[in-house]
């Protein structure tokens, strides 16, 4: 029989594995979090955000993140330094999905030390502390997803429609903070229907389940709504501006390898300075060789491991490393197989253990060993550099609590322009200089791109060169400046 005692401090303990988790991590991320603004998406979304522009009015409905970036306007409101305060938040919601993770593990292992050393391997690895350091959606969604599954093993594991409502939820509120949630919309289908067969759900709770996830979509439809009331489009076009918005290509994978292939799967190889890839080979070598008697909740584990993975790895875009995340966690979990079916002595599963958690405390100093031999071999060269920024050290390290090189720049740069000035910006710097022109409160106009025609008496700058310009007059390169040309 079951142990009420027993049970109460099996869950009082897991409340406090969940807690220690959260805590550490979440003071980590804090403390190594970016203290101003960002380059390119980042600063984005924090311009946004600070603006409370909840709809992307230049990439559609795909790339505006409605939740996240209501979020964001309600943390602008807050009295505390900005964007500092949102880079937060994606340190809160990165501790939130290590956390998770470690209460995720447990359904596939009672090995403490196993699940220890593999949430210090997710929680120190490069993706996800990178990216819990700056504003990105991509900590909220993977925070988001962990829930996900927790409530999916849950309703795996006892059937109660409870779980499937939350899930239904989280899903929804998932695809209302970035669309990789959909990825994991067949595999749960496929579960619901497996239940169906079954006679351990029925379709009441099913269409109540319906409702759950679209209370969790209802951002994304407010979001389409004000864009349909001054923009109107057909279902179709509505429907495909959610799903795939200017990333078709890309999405549908017809764009193939694009140039950033490379340093994508060296960011990503930096994810495995650990024992992690080689837990995780026993793990699902140990799943898939026991496939037919590993169970609902294992094939399940299995099925959404291959989504996420094949969508990474096919997914061609420049920040392509950023999307391992979910596959991060989805193999971790499988790693938590490893000694579920291979017998293996106690003795040495503990040494193995331990030798895990060591290597995975130990990913700092990788990053640090790699980022010096990077800068002194010069291998982190662009065609197109960024001033004040160490690629190597950006990249690279995932603490940017020293790294401050798009506000450096960009006051520089503001302070340096004239007042009345036209300052022409790229994509990746526009929004730092945003922060940096209203903060110094200069009269000044940023634009993205080069205007269509010149205005005689207009003084202008650009953080590009550009070909375009009035007759008579050529761009000069300011010396004192690097990457900063004036129309003369």
């Amino acid at each position: 029989m079951d142990d009420p005692m027993q049970r109460d401090v099996q869950d009082e303990s897991l409340k406090n594995q969940w807690l220690y988790v959260f805590v550490f991590f979440a003071l980590l991320y804090g403390f190594t979090a970016q203290r101003g603004v960002s380059w390119q998406d980042n600063g984005e979304y924090q311009w946004r955000s600070w603006n409370g522009q909840i709809v992307s009015q230049e990439y559609g409905l795909c790339r505006s993140h409605p939740l996240y970036m209501t979020i964001g306007y309600g943390i602008s409101k807050l009295p505390l330094p900005f964007p500092m305060s949102l880079n937060i938040f994606s340190a809160v919601m990165g501790a939130v999905a290590v956390a998770n993770f470690s209460m995720l593990s447990r359904f596939f292992t009672k090995k403490s030390f196993l699940i220890l050393g593999l949430t210090f391997c997710l929680g120190l690895s490069h993706t996800l502390w990178w990216l819990s350091t700056i504003t990105e959606t991509y900590t909220t969604h993977l925070a988001i997803f962990t829930f996900e599954l927790l409530f999916l093993f849950r309703y795996i594991k006892t059937g109660r429609p409870s779980n499937l409502y939350w899930l239904a939820l989280f899903n929804g509120l998932g695809i209302s903070v970035h669309n990789l949630a959909l990825l994991s919309i067949p595999v749960y289908a496929g579960v619901v229907i497996y239940m169906l067969s079954k006679r351990q759900t029925n379709f009441r709770h099913i269409f109540s389940a319906g409702l759950f996830w679209a209370a969790g979509l209802s951002p994304l439809i407010a979001a389409s709504a004000f864009k349909l009331s001054g923009e109107p489009m057909g279902f179709g076009e509505l429907v495909m501006d959610i799903l795939v918005g200017g990333y078709g290509d890309e999405v549908f994978n017809v764009a193939g390898v694009t140039k950033f292939a490379l340093p994508n799967a060296f960011f990503s190889s930096l994810n495995f300075a650990n024992l992690l890839a080689i837990f995780a080979l026993a793990g699902i070598v140990a799943l898939l060789k026991n496939f037919r008697r590993a169970g609902l909740l294992r094939k399940t584990l299995i099925f959404l491991t291959t989504v996420h993975f094949l969508f990474y790895i096919r997914y061609s875009v420049p920040d392509q490393f950023m999307f391992i995340l979910p596959s991060l966690v989805l193999i971790g979990l499988c790693s938590a197989n490893a000694f579920e079916f291979f017998k293996v002595p106690r003795k040495i599963q503990d040494r193995l253990c331990y030798l895990l958690l060591a290597f995975a405390v130990l990913q700092p100093l990788v990053f640090s060993g790699v980022c010096s031999f990077a800068q002194r071999h010069e291998l982190a060269k662009r065609e197109r550099t960024i001033d004040r920024r160490n690629e190597a050290r950006y990249w690279i390290k995932p603490w940017k609590n020293n790294e401050r090189s798009a506000q450096l720049w960009s006051e520089a740069v503001v302070e340096l322009v004239p007042q009345g000035s036209v300052l022409i910006a790229d994509n990746s710097s526009r929004y730092a200089l945003f922060f940096a022109r209203e903060r110094s409160g200069k009269d000044i106009t940023v634009i993205h791109g080069a205007p269509e025609k010149f205005d005689r008496e207009e003084a202008y700058f650009s953080v590009t060169q550009i070909k375009s310009s009035p007759e008579h007059r050529e761009w000069q390169k300011i010396r004192s400046f690097p990457r900063l040309y004036e129309l003369k």
